[in-house]
């Protein structure tokens, strides 16, 4: 009769399949099991490579937050940040220099406002072309921008304004003499706009405190 054998458990297979795998090293020391990657969760499949991705990922996510922060700052800002009168550099002239020579820019009949109206009234392109070149800098310059600087600290935001005016003011009358416009009444338009601003920056001079 031959001896009797025992079927294997189905537990016994599972354990003598676990024990073959052991014995093969595919279960070494340093792996564990690694389930699919997520979109929010990164794991590690084996010790011997932990440090160097972990410095990876940190160089990554260090990389994002600069450029987040970057970018939010890029979008978020709508103005170009100036420097408050305290900090600019103080100008050549006196407060007391700057708004008399404003005043004699605007009314006297040498400033820059009766040239330029006298070389519309003759059509002479020629003086509007260079004098609104060399208004940029004395007239918007020196004289707009040192009155700027003494303004009150409550009407610095309205002096820079200003001055951007006269730029685009002196911009706009050296288009209307080039000689593809030629445009004496858009001249004319820009000097009114020029004298305007002129006037409300005069109207910025601090008075003393009596």
């Amino acid at each position: 009769m031959p001896p009797l054998t025992t079927r294997p458990t189905r537990r016994a297979w599972l354990l003598l399949f676990f024990v073959s795998i052991a014995s093969t090293g595919a279960f070494h020391a340093g792996l564990s099991f690694t389930p699919r990657p997520t979109r929010s969760i990164l794991t590690l499949s084996s010790s011997s490579s932990t440090d160097g991705n972990n410095k990876s990922r940190r160089s990554v996510l260090q990389s994002w937050t600069q450029t987040l922060l970057v970018t939010a700052v890029a979008t978020t800002t709508t103005t170009v940040v100036r420097p408050t009168t305290a900090l600019a550099k103080a100008p050549k002239l006196t407060q007391e220099q700057a708004f008399d020579a404003l005043r004699q820019q605007l009314y006297d009949r040498e400033g820059s406002v009766a040239q330029l109206q006298l070389a519309i009234e003759h059509q002479d392109y020629t003086a509007l072309l260079d004098m609104t070149k060399e208004m940029d800098q004395t007239l918007r310059k020196q004289v707009v921008g040192s009155c700027k600087y003494y303004v009150q600290a409550n009407a610095a935001d309205q002096a820079q304004q200003l001055s951007n005016n006269v730029t685009f003011d002196l911009i706009g009358m050296n288009k209307s003499a080039r000689p593809n416009q030629r445009d004496l009444a858009q001249a004319q338009r820009y000097l009114q706009e020029l004298t305007q601003d002129l006037e409300q920056m005069l109207a910025l001079e601090p008075k003393e405190q009596e």
